[in-house]
């Protein structure tokens, strides 16, 4: 009861607490606790005859028989054909005169004791309709902020992608003050907040807030190999590959977790194995700069061509207006032998940007130079 009256105290129409209150009243005994809460609610909704009847069925529990018989008879001027009440009614009248016929000095009959108990019923299916109902529009309420969040994380994940971090910035602040994120975005959230950190030169501040996400979930792939660039960037590359090898572990289909370990393998002078990781975490996110230009940088001295090649189509695919890839690309089909396509991508370069310097040199190459010369792009 101490629980339930506690909520109608903050809430004094919840009608599910005020029900359960008026069950336990009537188990233990306690109607005058029953009484102030009904009382408290008639005073918010006054027109709810069945709750009414219920004040009227404590007052009589409790022998206050004349306060009963005026809250019975506002129930059957609002529900005339209300028998239980007019029962009801019948019967404090007879104890309430003495040379009266009393049928049942004290006990109400059977038929109006368990409507007494069972006041609330109308009111009970009311409520338990406006309690699913609450508890529906919450769901919904926060089913809608969890996809408007999800789409503001997106919008800012692609921001930063093309670098546009102001309006990146703009929204983790909107986001920020948003409540009702779920815990998996949270944490990406966070993750976003600690990279720009990181593009804000703000080291520390980063490797504080990976830490604090790592507390909370160790296994988190995004921010372990956060804490591994952090250690790259100090030089520590035994450090580095154990965060890289451990955010890996915790989600195999990593791209960054991929990157890092080729990059680790790139400063041990394993070119190949170098090579192999990034090529790996290209196919796995065509998009992850770092590894596509691991894939350059080593691809060329490897001869690995085809694997360059396929890694550029897969980014263009994406980006066909990044000059730079082009260039790339055009370089990559020059070094194969592949004159006419490479000609055809520099000629789209040349549009978009006449006095291109590299493309311009590329254009010299293959009109004077003999095909499958080696142009390191």
């Amino acid at each position: 009861m101490p629980l339930f009256e506690r909520a109608l105290a903050q809430n004094p129409d919840h009608l599910v607490a005020l029900h359960q209150l008026l069950e336990c009243s009537y188990q233990v005994g306690a109607f005058n606790r029953a009484e102030s809460a009904l009382r408290r609610y008639l005073s918010v909704k006054p027109v709810d005859t069945a709750i009414r009847f219920c004040l009227a069925g404590v007052l009589y529990k409790q022998g206050l028989w004349a306060a009963a018989g005026a809250e019975l008879t506002r129930v059957i001027a609002e529900k005339p054909d209300h028998d239980s009440a007019k029962e009801l009614q019948a019967l404090i009248a007879q104890q309430m005169n003495p040379t009266a016929q009393k049928v049942e000095p004290v006990t109400a009959s059977a038929a109006v004791e368990m409507s007494m108990k069972e006041a609330a019923t109308e009111s009970t299916e009311r409520s338990t309709g406006i309690a699913a109902d609450y508890f529906r529009s919450r769901d919904e309420e926060a089913a809608s902020v969890a996809s408007w969040a999800e789409g503001k994380i997106e919008e800012i994940e692609a921001f930063k992608r093309d670098g546009k971090n102001a309006e990146a910035k703009d929204l983790l602040e909107k986001v920020r003050r948003t409540s009702g994120l779920t815990d998996a975005q949270r944490e990406r959230f966070t993750c976003l907040e600690a990279e720009f950190l990181v593009i804000e030169d703000d080291l520390e501040g980063a490797d504080m807030m990976y830490s604090r996400i790592l507390s909370a979930n160790p296994r988190c792939s995004r921010a372990l190999c956060g804490k591994g660039a952090l250690a790259a960037e100090k030089q520590d590359w035994t450090m580095a590959k154990d965060y890289f090898e451990r955010g890996l572990s915790a989600n195999p289909s990593d791209d960054v977790a991929l990157a890092g370990l080729g990059l680790c393998a790139m400063v041990s002078k394993n070119e190949e194995k170098a090579f192999d990781l990034f090529k790996q975490a290209v196919i796995t996110n065509p998009e992850n700069r770092r590894a596509l230009l691991g894939v350059l940088q080593l691809g060329y001295p490897l001869k690995k061509f085809t694997e360059i090649e396929k890694a550029l189509v897969s980014y263009l695919e994406l980006h066909p207006a990044n000059l730079e890839m082009l260039y790339s690309f055009a370089g990559i089909l020059f070094a194969q032998g592949k004159v006419e396509q490479a000609k055809s991508e520099v000629e789209k370069i040349l549009i978009f940007e006449p006095k291109h310097p590299r493309a311009l040199e590329l254009q010299s190459l293959i009109r004077g130079e003999k095909p499958g010369q080696s142009v390191v792009m």
